[in-house]
């Protein structure tokens, strides 16, 4: 199994934006590929940061995945509203060792 984690820096003051943003990703993934992304925020740890994560068997279908969920997010003109409330981010695999 392989894990993609994203993880999101913030601007400043932007925190609860950002979160209503990756809540609204949250629901066209579940609605459009029926799959559940894992939105995480620090209780302890870097202050305006969030991390989504989502699952996928092998790295061949997070990128088929991707090929789908990029346009959709565009065409959602979500991109845009991203590009408001992030400074940078990080795009990791990770493989599941369980």
């Amino acid at each position: 199994m392989m894990i993609n984690r994203r993880i999101y820096y913030l601007s400043p003051g932007k925190f609860n934006d950002a979160l209503s943003i990756m809540k609204e990703i949250k629901e066209l993934t579940k609605q459009h590929f029926n799959k559940d992304l894992k939105i995480l925020t620090a209780i302890y740890g870097p202050f305006n940061t969030i991390v989504i994560e989502l699952e996928y068997e092998n790295a061949k279908e997070q990128e088929e995945f991707s090929k789908q969920w990029y346009p959709l997010l565009f065409e959602k003109a979500l991109v845009d509203k991203y590009f408001d409330v992030v400074q940078s981010d990080t795009n990791e695999l990770w493989q599941d060792n369980r």
